[in-house]
């Protein structure tokens, strides 16, 4: 029982903790452990893991922002077709902006 009241006084100390820092900060956290552990650290070994989840996305996201982990390439592509999609929404917006600019000119 008092092994479960420590790990919850802790739980709650951890998150107390992680609020006042800085999402890099809490990257650091983790690169910090994986040095220490000499590899990557798995989610069970991150004290609060489901508060840096909250706050810094999921496990795969949190390894890649924090340069753990290269993006996979799955997630390359469609980041980079989203970029793409975002590209071509502005360069249609700015068409008919400018369409309809002219449009009012006349």
């Amino acid at each position: 029982m008092d092994s479960v009241k420590y790990l919850k006084e802790n739980y709650e100390e951890c998150i107390t903790q992680y609020r006042r820092e800085t999402d890099e900060q809490l990257y650091q956290r983790v690169r910090d452990l994986a040095t220490k552990l000499g590899r990557l650290p798995i989610k069970s070994e991150i004290p609060a893991f489901d508060y840096l989840k909250y706050r810094l996305g999921n496990w795969p996201r949190i390894m890649e922002n924090a340069g753990l982990k290269p993006v996979s390439e799955k997630r390359r592509r469609m980041l980079e077709q989203r970029v793409q999609k975002k590209k071509e929404k502005c360069c249609r917006k700015n068409k008919n902006t400018l369409i309809k600019g002219s449009a009012s000119d006349d």
